[in-house]
């Protein structure tokens, strides 16, 4: 995700504020730490000199919007895209109906362990994979096996650090999803093939 690789970025930073290394990179000291749907991509961008790909790229393959996004008419879709790369997304999830519909605004973050235990292996630190933080993705696709959502007790804005996988914190509590048994599983898996191909 794009909130993982601006975690990276905090790591190698000698900035300590968490909010100094967003304002560095988005122009504001909040996106980077929305870690759903992040704002100011564009200046992310333009900062980076286009390394990472174009705004449009990486918002809807590396952030929740893509997902939401499919589920919207053209037009209106690309009015939001265009908000989250150039300004605001203060009220994105407004405009995707989110708040409307009674469905959470707020996402919890998951991991699945195993592939905490890979992420080490091969790039020395855990990060958030997207599949994992789709709505409806309970369990692991790789492993087969039920995701650990965290939830942190305090908002984006009054962190000042990037939330880690298996990272133990005190405003952090993380719960493995409770599958009881193979056909939880199952269905589980399949809700979470289902919300990874409605991404792409």
């Amino acid at each position: 995700t794009l909130y993982s690789w601006c975690g990276a970025i905090h790591a190698r930073s000698p900035y300590q504020i968490a909010t100094k290394i967003s304002t560095s990179l988005f122009n504001h000291p909040y996106a980077a730490l929305r870690h759903d749907i992040p704002s100011h991509v564009g200046i992310l961008v333009d900062r980076t000199e286009h390394v990472l790909g174009t705004a449009r790229n990486l918002t809807l393959n590396h952030t929740l919007l893509g997902y939401y996004l499919a589920f919207q008419h053209a037009v209106r879709a690309n009015q939001i895209l265009a908000a989250v790369i150039d300004g605001s997304a203060a009220f994105v999830k407004l405009r995707l109906g989110l708040l409307r519909r009674g469905i959470r605004a707020s996402h919890p973050l998951r991991f699945c362990p195993h592939c905490v235990t890979a992420d080490k292996a091969n790039m020395e630190r855990a990060t958030w994979h997207l599949k994992h933080q789709l709505p409806g993705a309970f369990a692991c696709l790789e492993h087969t096996c039920p995701l650990i959502h965290v939830h942190c007790s305090v908002a984006p804005y009054q962190l000042r650090k990037w939330i880690c996988p298996a990272a133990s914190q005190s405003s952090l509590t993380a719960k493995r999803y409770d599958l009881r048994n193979d056909q939880d599983l199952e269905m589980a898996l399949t809700l979470a093939q289902f919300a990874w191909q409605a991404s792409m």
